[in-house]
């Protein structure tokens, strides 16, 4: 699954690589969160949702098969529910 602007899609921290479970910004292991992707996800790039009132660090890898986002802190999941994914006009 691709994640381009305009899709809908929502992703969940699995693991923490940085913070030792005591984020900055109250992103703990647990936490979804989403919404309407503001650019296609770009190694490199923060993944940003909503008019960048949700992001992510910068984007080490993903893997669009196991639905892993990796990113310079931490391990997110793609929620499954994404495979049928929605998306606005772009």
């Amino acid at each position: 699954m691709e994640i381009k602007k305009g899709d809908i899609i929502y992703i969940t921290k699995i693991k923490d690589k940085v913070f030792n479970g005591y984020h900055p910004n109250g992103v703990y292991e647990g936490t979804t969160f989403g919404g309407i992707v503001d650019e296609d996800l770009t190694i490199g790039e923060q993944l940003t949702f909503n008019g960048i009132t949700a992001w992510t660090s910068k984007v080490d890898s993903y893997n669009p098969e196991t639905l892993l986002i990796e990113t310079k802190n931490s391990i997110y999941k793609v929620n499954d529910n994404n495979r049928n994914k929605e998306s606005i006009s772009k």
